[in-house]
């Protein structure tokens, strides 16, 4: 006790204590005195400035030391089949209990990251800490839980399809993603549709309720992510994984690209990877695309859709032929469009020379028709 408080209080005892005895109303008023010291001095502790550089250096310091016990752990499982040990269950045991008893949040998420990304990385599956993994999806709203959906949807794979409840959770916390994030979801479901582990069906669902999303504003945080990249996205991974797919992707989204000129390289892919009739009717649709597009032609997509066009156009050898009668169609048809890509591209003289020719002799025989 302070000296103050000591010497007050012998002061006091002289005084009352005589008198103490005879009278109940100066006991109480001794107590409320001395409660009235009590109070006092703890007001002034509480008063006194606190150093908060102590407690982030603190924190610092036990979230430098989680991380470090995460990766002594993590040692003791260095691969699926060598989980079974004794000392690697009890280094999951461990891992699986300082999960469940951490917060994940910004200031120390680093070691649950360390966790997830090594379970992927030696494929080792374990359902309870799935689980915890939802359980977190489900109970944050943290701008960095998009990069965690992601790889709990990569890591929820390892398992077999995700269940409805667990898409619903990824789909949520999507809200979150960043553009590149979302590529590497879509890459994922694309590849889990490829090797069977989930059903095309269900693929074609997960876009259509993303593109919902983008289109509804609520897809990627802080930045919005538009339907027209996630849709390039998908057309990606159709013709990489589904080739004979990219037709009827193309013919379902087509209506919802607001800037067709940029998707020529998928057409001239998917064309020119096997050149056939059905294929060729794809170039048709794309070029009445570009042409009723709000998005006025520039020169750089005119080069690359004219450099499209040269690579499109079929052998003279095959005057003749089926494939020769379409494209004459196509070309005629869409003669506008493909006007105005020849006279913006800063092709030479002689490359264009094909196409002035060819119309130009269209306009012969439209000359020679009888009035």
């Amino acid at each position: 006790m302070p000296l103050k408080y000591i010497s007050l209080c012998c002061f006091l005892y002289s005084i009352i204590i005589p008198t103490w005895a005879n009278s109940d109303s100066d006991a109480a008023s001794y107590a409320a005195l001395q409660m009235q010291l009590l109070l006092s001095d703890q007001q002034a502790a509480e008063e006194e400035p606190v150093a908060t550089s102590d407690i982030e250096a603190n924190e610092i310091q036990v979230c430098d030391a989680k991380v470090e016990k995460v990766h002594s752990l993590l040692q003791f499982i260095p691969s699926a089949d060598q989980s079974y040990g004794p000392e690697a269950k009890n280094a999951l045991r461990e891992l699986l209990l300082l999960s469940k008893n951490s917060v994940f949040d910004q200031s120390c998420s680093d070691w649950l990251y360390d966790i997830l990304a090594h379970f992927n990385a030696v494929k080792l599956k374990n359902e309870r800490y799935k689980q915890y993994l939802y359980s977190v999806l489900a109970n944050n709203n943290d701008q960095e839980i998009g990069a965690l959906a992601v790889a709990a949807l990569e890591y929820s794979l390892l398992h077999g399809a995700l269940t409805l409840e667990e898409w619903q959770k990824i789909k949520a916390a999507l809200r979150y993603t960043n553009h590149q994030e979302l590529k590497q979801v879509v890459i994922l479901m694309s590849q889990a549709t490829l090797r069977k582990t989930q059903d095309e069906v269900v693929f074609r669902q997960q876009a259509d309720e993303l593109l919902a999303l983008a289109a509804a504003g609520e897809l990627g945080m802080p930045l919005k992510i538009k339907p027209g990249y996630l849709i390039g996205l998908l057309l990606t991974n159709v013709q990489r994984d589904f080739p004979d797919q990219f037709m009827l992707s193309y013919t379902k989204y087509h209506k919802r690209i607001d800037k067709p000129a940029r998707f020529e390289k998928f057409i001239r892919n998917y064309i020119s990877s096997s050149p056939s009739a059905d294929r060729y009717q794809l170039l048709s649709l794309y070029l009445n695309d570009i042409y009723s597009s709000d998005v006025k032609l520039n020169r750089r997509d005119a080069n690359k859709l004219f450099s499209m066009l040269q690579k499109l156009r079929p052998e003279g050898s095959l005057e003749n032929s089926g494939l020769m009668v379409i494209w004459r169609d196509i070309v005629t048809q869409n003669e506008r469009i493909i006007s105005d890509i020849v006279q913006y591209s800063s092709a030479n003289a002689a490359e264009k020379v094909y196409w002035s020719d060819l119309y130009a002799q269209n306009e012969s025989k439209v000359s020679q028709l009888p009035l």
